[in-house]
């Protein structure tokens, strides 16, 4: 059975990374889509594929769709600001 493929959007940040370390313990294929403004490139997973770019840009979500049969999608893309 081939493994399956899910897009993380906000992968390289603090909850996303976690969800995305797991997801590869898994045994998923992951994507990680982050346009790093907040998220760190070292925070995603050596396994896990990062995409630089943002969720508001619907040809590039369709690329990923398309190139890599993606079927699932996990939304961890969030800004907070502690005081």
């Amino acid at each position: 059975m081939k493994q399956q493929t899910i897009l993380v959007t906000g992968g390289a940040g603090f909850v996303g990374s976690v969800c995305v370390e797991l997801l590869v313990a898994q045994g998923y294929n992951v994507i990680v889509l982050d346009n790093l403004q907040t998220g760190n490139r070292r925070a995603v997973h050596p396994k896990a594929r990062l995409v630089r770019g943002s969720i508001g840009l619907a040809r590039l979500l369709q690329r990923i769709g398309r190139n890599t049969g993606t079927r699932h999608h996990l939304n961890y893309r969030c800004k907070s600001v502690i005081a």
